[in-house]
């Protein structure tokens, strides 16, 4: 799950998932599931054009690992600020699979 997030972004910013698209989340579910995505969840401190990552248990037992990046991502310039491009952009790689890359379940868009 990626987490594009802007300082001050409000905790009700909708999760929207691909393989589960009747599961509800919000980043705060994101943020609890992460101990507020502290460092005693975190996997990876932020490195290039990639987040932190952080383990997370979502309802379920889902196991997933959230990544949170701020400004360009997916390929989209650091001055696009629509979210519609990005949401296209997110499908896009939820589309891929390998058996190196752990696949895109969903993402959260909070902020401006």
């Amino acid at each position: 799950v990626v987490v594009v997030a802007a300082r001050g972004a409000s905790s009700a910013a909708p999760v929207v998932l691909f393989e589960r698209p009747l599961m509800q989340l919000t980043l705060g579910d994101l943020a609890a599931a992460t101990s507020g995505f502290g460092r005693e969840s975190q996997l990876a401190e932020r490195g290039g054009r990639s987040g932190a990552a952080y383990r997370a248990v979502l309802p379920g037992d889902l196991h997933v690992v959230v990544r949170v990046v701020e400004g360009a991502v997916a390929g989209l310039r650091e001055d696009d600020d629509n979210p519609a491009a990005a949401a296209t952009a997110f499908r896009e790689l939820a589309r891929l699979r390998h058996p190196n890359i752990l696949p895109l379940l969903g993402y959260c868009i909070a902020g401006e």
